[in-house]
């Protein structure tokens, strides 16, 4: 077959000896370089044609069927002679002589239609591209191919040749300068005319050449203009050297350079407008050509994808990770209080993403990225993960914050989650969401792809979570202090107990006696103790209570030693096994 195209290609054999087996294309090719047909060993030999697009769709479709197997043949199901195929061709480039040969015995047997029934019951497809649409745009491809190639050809051989300009450009030319000159004649006249003819012309309360030369940009353009300004500047200089004014003074007259300062920038200024909006009309009109070619491309697209809409359709609904199932997940997520987004957002990516090992780290209140707190996480993480991280000696964390990025574990370091991705705001990160294990088979770009649509839409719903804390801030807390109001730290207490109920992450409950310290000053010092996603506030029994985020009772004790070294007492709360 390759030996064929090449002997087509070449143009050595006017009679080449084409197969029916061999690709149309060469066939193609050899009718519009000789824009004749080839001579056929066997004009009735029959074929099973199918075009490209069709076997395409055919092979993706088997592809999406998991419990498909067996063989099956991919056809059109429609059986065509080599002289159909030449009568079609002929008729597409209006070759009226069409040779036969004798019937050849090099074929032994024929290749009738081939049955697709079989196929089209198993994954309801439906060839839609006849041999004649087919070779149609086989036909408008090559005859595209083929010009490119003699552009290419041109332009290598020719790079710098402008080509010359035509008759019917140069005889529009010429009459433009003609009646520019006559243009000109007539707003002389008007301008200077009681000087060379005994009559009287009317006052003239404007200078007629600066008309003139705005006319002239308007109709003909800014080369035109050029000439306008050029006529106009020196019609100007030959009637004051006749009325007597020597070329010395009038050089040193200011308002004579002042005048022809004027021809020149109304010229320049009018004839670049008026090109500038020219340029601008011709680009419009290339974008809608451009345009109009795309909207015939997706036209097409849509026919074909119209076919197998009602398919999609219900694949999508009854999938795991459609669209209802994610949406149904991601309501879960929707709340503004804090606490219960990162709650449901572990639930919600566990969910869809299949998996029972998901992270979410925070950074610090003030922006600051150094260190991340564990905020939430799956339960089977507990005692695996730490509760801080150092950004500064993990590089996998600190790739994802400093590039704002999605990180892929490609290695088998098994330190380190599998997937992560920022939560931004703005331009800075607050939180990481981490996968840290999931099923081997899950591991694919689709897989991948559902991650970073899933973040998207937890990100969302964590930035309104955070907009409505910090726009009710001063709501929240004591004036002065950042100490929670009862209500709402009774919020906080009550997601707390769901956190260690749902996600197995206990926390600490401290209560501090005020003694004679102010709510100003306890806040201050005790600010300067706890974590960033550590809590105090007022209980609903008036006390002043601190919350430990994920803190055993053995680690809280040392958050009460270092409160009583600042002078504050502090104790667990009665019923703390309660939390941790």
């Amino acid at each position: 077959e390759r030996n064929v195209c090449r002997e087509i290609d070449s143009g050595k054999k006017d009679r080449a000896q084409i197969l029916l087996g061999e690709r149309v294309s060469c066939i193609t090719s050899y009718v519009l370089e000789k824009n004749k047909l080839p001579v056929m060993k066997d004009y009735m030999q029959k074929q099973d044609y199918i075009f490209i697009d069709d076997a395409a769709m055919a092979v993706y479709r088997a592809a999406l069927k998991k419990d498909l197997s067996g063989i099956f043949n991919v056809s059109s199901n429609t059986e065509t002679t080599a002289s159909e195929i030449m009568e079609i061709l002929a008729g597409l480039e209006n070759i009226k002589q069409i040779h036969h040969s004798k019937k050849s015995n090099f074929f032994n047997a024929e290749i009738v239609k081939v049955s697709n029934t079989k196929l089209k019951n198993a994954i309801d497809w439906q060839p839609c591209v006849t041999i004649e649409m087919g070779l149609e745009r086989c036909v408008a491809e090559g005859k595209r191919i083929m010009g490119i190639k003699k552009k290419n050809k041109k332009a290598a051989a020719k790079p710098n040749k402008v080509p010359p300009a035509g008759p019917k450009r140069g005889f529009m030319t010429a009459l433009a300068i003609f009646e520019n000159l006559l243009l000109f004649l007539i707003f002389a006249f008007l301008q200077w005319g009681e000087l060379f003819f005994k009559i009287n012309l009317p006052a003239a309360v404007m200078d007629y050449s600066i008309v003139y030369i705005i006319i002239v940009a308007i109709i003909w353009g800014q080369l035109q203009a050029y000439l306008a300004v050029f006529l106009s500047s020196a019609l100007f200089i030959a009637i004051n050297i006749l009325t007597g004014t020597d070329i010395i003074t009038f050089i040193y007259t200011p308002e004579n350079l002042l005048k022809l300062a004027v021809y020149l920038l109304v010229g320049i200024i009018t004839g670049y407008s008026i090109e500038r909006r020219n340029r601008e009309i011709k680009a419009k009109e290339i974008a809608i050509d451009a345009l109009s070619k795309k909207y015939s491309f997706l036209l097409e697209i849509y026919n074909q994808t119209k076919i197998v809409k009602n398919e999609l359709e219900s694949q999508v609904i009854s999938t795991e990770d459609s669209f209802s199932a994610i949406y149904e997940a991601i309501k879960k997520v929707d709340s503004l209080e804090i606490e219960a987004v990162y709650s449901g957002a572990i639930n919600a990516i566990e969910k869809i993403m299949k998996t029972d090992s998901v992270s979410i780290y925070t950074a610090g209140r003030n922006g600051s990225t150094d260190y991340l707190r564990l905020k939430a996480r799956s339960s089977s993480l507990a005692g695996i993960i730490p509760n801080s991280i150092n950004v500064g000696q993990n590089a996998h964390f600190r790739y994802v914050i400093e590039g704002k990025c999605r990180y892929i574990k490609r290695d088998f370091e098994t330190s380190i989650p599998i997937i992560m991705a920022p939560v931004i705001d703005g331009k800075k990160v607050i939180a990481v969401i981490s996968i840290h294990s999931a099923e081997f088979e899950n591991l694919t770009s689709h897989y991948e792809n559902l991650f970073v649509t899933v973040i998207s839409l937890i990100n969302s719903a964590i930035k309104r979570a955070y907009y409505f804390e910090n726009s009710f801030k001063g709501k929240k807390h004591i004036n002065g202090t950042n100490i929670l109001d009862a209500e709402s730290f009774e919020k906080i207490l009550s997601e707390m107990k769901k956190y260690k109920d749902r996600l197995g992450m206990g926390f600490s409950l401290l209560t501090v006696s005020k003694g004679a310290h102010t709510l100003e000053q306890m806040s201050e010092s005790i600010s300067k103790i706890i974590r960033e996603n550590d809590y105090m506030g007022i209980s609903a029994n008036g006390d002043i209570n601190i919350i430990l985020s994920n803190t055993e009772n053995d680690n809280a004790h040392i958050v009460i030693e270092r409160l009583k070294k600042n002078g504050i007492g502090a104790n667990l709360e009665n019923g703390e096994d309660e939390y941790v």
